[in-house]
């Protein structure tokens, strides 16, 4: 929960400002089947995961639905699943089923002991490429923590993410807003691109690591100063 801090805090914003619920039931995603208003065995948490939490003692599996309309995949396997069936998932006694939305663009931090020690300076973005969603966005909102209405008072800072997939490339942007009275913060931005199936030709600019055995890319892009920055990966 910690390495997801910067997600968890985003999201508790929108609830603060918009009253969108951190946990969702499935029908709030899905309305193709009547039967959903009534299904408990998963729920969204946020707009990007799904979680499907381990309820009866000694079971070795359990059904769980994808919703429709997107792809899914495993969070710790990077696993694809197509929405709009349902599947007999093994369990781990590491960790309850958890899925992350194809297109999906999740922000996270290493893992801390304590929310004091929480920090933006070095934040790995996650997006996981689904060559069926053209487009995604997301964002990253930002205060020091402490300040009551921080927002209100012009002391934070919005990042806000947008990919834009073709057959030939990947185009990422990032740009940040950074209310009056707030002073930027330094940050490391590690690009991780879950799901790639070979080695771009050329990502203009930056250095980048391609794992063959995992589908992952990494790019380094430093965010110095609040302003624009696109990032292309050509194939």
């Amino acid at each position: 929960r910690y390495a997801l801090m910067p997600y968890h805090y985003t999201m508790v914003f929108q609830n603060n400002q918009h009253g969108t619920p951190l946990m969702r039931p499935i029908f709030f995603e899905d309305t193709s089947k009547k039967e959903l208003l009534e299904y408990k065995d998963a729920y969204l948490w946020g707009p990007d995961f799904l979680i499907s939490p381990v309820t009866e003692p000694g079971i070795s599996s359990q059904e769980v639905y994808f919703p429709a309309g997107s792809s899914w995949y495993d969070f710790y396997t990077d696993e694809k699943i197509e929405g709009g069936q349902t599947k007999t998932i093994a369990l781990k006694k590491e960790s309850i089923p958890t899925y992350v939305r194809g297109g999906a663009i999740i922000p996270m931090v290493a893992p801390v002991q304590s929310t004091q020690l929480y920090s933006l300076k070095n934040v790995d973005v996650h997006f996981y490429f689904d060559a069926s969603t053209e487009q995604s966005t997301s964002e990253l909102y930002h205060d020091d923590g402490k300040t009551p209405e921080a927002y209100e008072k012009g002391m934070y800072e919005f990042t806000h993410f947008k990919t834009m997939v073709t057959a030939d490339d990947i185009t990422f942007v990032i740009s940040t807003k950074v209310g009056a009275n707030h002073t930027f913060e330094t940050k490391n931005f590690s690009l991780k691109i879950h799901n790639i199936k070979k080695e771009p030709e050329s990502v203009p600019g930056y250095n980048y690591e391609y794992n063959q055995e995992t589908n992952l890319l990494e790019i380094q892009m430093p965010h110095l100063v609040p302003n624009t920055k696109s990032i292309q990966i050509k194939f």
